[in-house]
C-alpha cells in the first residue's frame, strides 16, 4: 500500500485456516499488506453501506407517507360510496 504514515508496533494474530486462505487471496506482497488491504476495503464498504442505508431509509419513509395519504383517500372514497348508496336507497324508498 502506498501509505506514508509510520506503522505501529508489531502484532501477531492467529487465524482459522479458512480465514487465512481468504486473507491470502487479497492483493499485497506481505501478510501485513493483505491484512491492511482487507481492513481498508471493509472500512470503505462500511461507509458506502451506511450511505445506501440512509438513502433506503429516506425512501422507505417517503413510501410510508404516500401509503398514509392513499389510505386516507381510500377511507374518504369508502365513506363517499356509503353516503351515495344511502342516498340511492333513500331515493328508492320514496
Amino acid at each position: 500500500m502506498a501509505r506514508r504514515e509510520k506503522k505501529g508496533r508489531p502484532t501477531s494474530i492467529r487465524l482459522f485456516p479458512e480465514t487465512e486462505r481468504y486473507l491470502m487471496r487479497c492483493p499485497g506482497r506481505s501478510l501485513t499488506d493483505k491484512f491492511e488491504y482487507l481492513v481498508t476495503f471493509c472500512m470503505k464498504r462500511e461507509e458506502m453501506l451506511a450511505k445506501v442505508e440512509e438513502d433506503y431509509q429516506k425512501r422507505f419513509e417517503a413510501f410510508e407517507e404516500e401509503l398514509k395519504r392513499k389510505e386516507k383517500l381510500l377511507y374518504k372514497l369508502q365513506e363517499t360510496i356509503k353516503d351515495l348508496i344511502a342516498e340511492i336507497e333513500k331515493e328508492k324508498g320514496r
